[in-house]
């Protein structure tokens, strides 16, 4: 007897549950129905509105190669004038007399590269950086088209290393004496000697 008087009850207390849940129910659609047709729902408009970007396309790529150009000019600092004396090299022949050069340069080397032809400014250019450094010290380069120095050329006075052997140091003695002064005044022909 216990069992049915509590299940006359549970059932009593649910359907008093869903008899308040479906008046309340009832009540907030008679409120809500006349204000959604003047247009208030409660809860904001009734469709989102549509996304509109801040950024256009080129707005977000014009600052992507922003942002590469100032990552690539942290490495181009040009602290002793390499990337100068590259670009020198690489400008185009009529561009070359107005290019500034770095005043760090020894003015050797700035005459000396105002005066290079273009095929000797392209083999500098396509040459490794220890080579254009070794360059741009006034020492012996060792590009091939690009001549030496006169102070990185071995001298006649100047004792050979002993790591030469005997026709290493013959040549060397020769080329030294080619390269004086005293043998570009006889190999210069002068307008008296010259015969037809």
């Amino acid at each position: 007897m216990l069992k049915m008087i509590a299940k006359a009850l549970a059932a009593a207390a649910s359907m008093m549950g869903s008899l308040c849940k479906w008046s309340w129910d009832f009540g907030v659609a008679a409120l809500r129905f006349p204000l959604e047709l003047l247009g208030f729902t409660g809860s904001g408009p009734l469709k989102p509105k549509p996304f509109e970007p801040e950024n256009t396309k080129e707005d977000v790529l014009a600052e992507l190669h922003e942002a590469r150009q100032r990552q690539t000019a942290v490495h181009a600092l040009d602290r002793d004038g390499m990337e100068s004396v590259m670009a020198f090299c690489r400008a185009h022949k009529g561009d070359r007399p107005t290019m500034p050069l770095p005043t760090r340069l020894d003015p050797s080397v700035r005459i000396a590269l105002r005066k290079l032809d273009d095929a000797a400014l392209r083999a500098l250019s396509s040459a490794s950086i220890g080579k254009i450094r070794k360059y741009m010290n006034c020492e012996a380069h060792g590009i091939h088209g690009v001549p030496e120095f006169a102070s990185a050329l071995p001298s006649i006075d100047e004792a050979p290393s002993k790591r030469l052997n005997r026709h290493e140091h013959v040549l060397r003695r020769v080329n030294a004496h080619l390269r004086s002064p005293k043998m570009d005044m006889m190999l210069t022909p002068s307008p008296h000697r010259m015969r037809f």
